[in-house]
């Protein structure tokens, strides 16, 4: 197993109602905070599995899954638009392998059934 690392902490900036931020997309704000990072710490985007994202307020643009969008406004080269789509057709695919895996065990192999609690 691989560990988790946390390498720095930014901060978005916090404004107000109707300031001088409301303006910028929230993703925006989020991308500069992501390239502020590679910035800071010299990292190569490409050995950058995964990026965990909070929203306190998800209303409007911020509740579209604003951790995505700032990475990939963040980040240029077409790797997270990939890891982002495989990994939601991964959530298919395994639940598609699941209901094969079932078929040929009941039908094929003659195994009975899986128990379902009711």
């Amino acid at each position: 197993m691989r560990d988790a690392v946390i390498v720095e902490a930014v901060r978005a900036p916090v404004g107000k109602r109707d300031g001088d931020l409301s303006a910028v997309a929230p993703a925006d704000l989020s991308a500069h905070v992501l390239r502020a990072l590679v910035e800071r710490t010299g990292i190569d985007p490409a050995v950058v599995d995964d990026v965990v994202w909070g929203c306190v307020g998800q209303v409007v643009e911020q509740a579209l899954d604003i951790a995505r969008n700032a990475v990939l406004g963040a980040v240029d080269g077409g790797r997270w638009q990939d890891a982002y789509l495989y990994a939601r057709a991964y959530t298919i695919a395994g639940g598609s392998s699941e209901i094969m895996r079932n078929l040929i065990a009941e039908r094929g192999l003659g195994l009975p059934r899986e128990q379902v609690a009711k």
